[in-house]
């Protein structure tokens, strides 16, 4: 599952775009296309049970596979959308995005 959020106040709330694709071992491409030239935060996480959503434990911290763009950490929580954006130029770009 792959969400791509466009602003700090729609971060981790709505995505701009998003994507479902089957996992696979190793490397996954995922192609969004036609997005227009801006900043842009990436959360991805390996939907195990196929359930559709983030499972986390009791305490909220997430058990399924998960990242963000840059690779960024939060501390005590997700990271803030400053931590995770990515200039997006009107030519496009990649990103690689490492599943922990």
């Amino acid at each position: 599952m792959v969400a791509l959020y466009d602003g700090p106040g729609n971060f981790l709330r709505k995505p701009v775009r998003s994507a479902r694709v089957d996992a696979a071992k190793g490397a996954v491409d995922i192609v969004l296309k036609d997005l227009p030239a801006g900043g842009y935060g990436i959360a991805v996480f390996h939907d195990a049970n196929g359930n559709g959503k983030m499972d986390s434990n009791a305490m909220g911290i997430p058990v399924e596979d998960h990242a963000f763009s840059n690779n960024a950490r939060g501390t005590m929580g997700p990271p803030s959308f400053e931590q995770v954006k990515v200039d997006l130029p009107a030519a496009g770009a990649t990103a690689a995005i490492s599943l922990r």
